[in-house]
């Protein structure tokens, strides 16, 4: 199986995901922006795919927003 074969899988367990547990999200003490739990709670890793897809992401974001993003994570 090829990279691109495993992040298509990858995207599709995502989207089961999000299908699977939407009613639960609405009662989620998190939201967009938050990351007390993530920081303050304990560790969230993520996958080497996982890493690879998240990169090629921001790689594809225009300057001035990837300027943005590095300011904010270089906090």
């Amino acid at each position: 199986m090829n990279l691109e074969e495993k992040k298509k899988q990858i995207r599709e367990l995502y989207d089961q995901y999000e299908k699977n547990v939407a009613d639960f999200k609405k009662m989620a003490a998190c939201e967009i922006g938050c990351a007390d739990c993530c920081i303050d709670v304990g560790n969230i890793d993520i996958t080497t795919l996982e890493g690879i897809i998240i990169h090629e992401q921001m790689n594809s974001f225009g300057e001035q927003l990837s300027a943005e993003i590095n300011r904010y994570l270089n906090k």
